[in-house]
């Protein structure tokens, strides 16, 4: 599991997108917001690959999910 804080997100919003490049991470966890000032940074960066991504879930401050196991 890799927390990215919300300070490193104002400072670089595409920096979730980079870590799932680096690790190849295969689920990933994002707020729409964060998602969205991500994706409209991420044309600075050519070697961003998502392909390992096999689930992304997409969640919002308004309504939080809850995960029940």
């Amino acid at each position: 599991m890799i927390y990215v804080p919300y300070s490193i997100m104002k400072i670089n919003p595409a920096i979730w997108l980079t870590t799932i490049t680096r690790f190849k991470a295969t689920v990933a966890l994002v707020k729409s917001r964060d998602m969205h000032w991500g994706l409209m940074s991420q044309k600075e960066y050519a070697d961003i690959n998502l392909s390992s991504l096999r689930m992304l879930l997409i969640a919002d401050g308004a309504n939080p999910c809850k995960l029940i196991f």
